[in-house]
């Protein structure tokens, strides 16, 4: 089963390859990342990634996909939410971060820590389509522990 998250930010220009995978090695993980279709390390531009490190449970694969997101996917959570934080109201992007789920249907710590990393690369803000709803990093951190 596949859990998806995606953090929404209002920053146009993406995150280097080489930032992401600096600051998940930072948090623990040693990753290969790979562009969808090419091989590369320090892309600046990119529209989908596989994010691949090996943990305890084996080789986890997160697969990040970005997207512009349109004015109707922004005016439907304005419908949900009372208020939208800056990151969403005004989103250039919307990165949908996708992994298997653990045997509790739950994400995996990789997963999260990819999210994580997202958000903080992006200033992002992480929305659990699944649970939760949007939330600012230091929430979505709280959540992680």
């Amino acid at each position: 089963m596949k859990c998806e998250y995606f953090v929404w930010t209002d920053r146009t220009r993406l995150p280097s390859v080489a930032d992401v995978i600096a600051k998940l090695t930072e948090s623990g993980y040693a990753c290969r990342v790979r562009s969808r279709g090419e091989e590369t390390s320090n892309a600046t531009y990119w529209t989908a990634l596989d994010v691949e490190a090996q943990t305890d449970r084996g080789v986890e694969v997160c697969t990040i996909t970005v997207a512009h997101p349109s004015a109707e996917e922004i005016e439907e959570l304005r419908q949900t939410y009372e208020s939208l934080p800056l990151q969403v109201k005004k989103a250039a992007r919307k990165f949908k971060i996708e992994a298997e789920a653990d045997e509790y249907g739950q994400p995996t710590d990789f997963h999260l820590k990819v999210i994580a990393t997202l958000a903080r690369l992006t200033h992002g803000v992480v929305d659990d389509p699944q649970e939760n709803g949007l939330m600012l990093l230091e929430e979505f951190e709280a959540y992680m522990s």
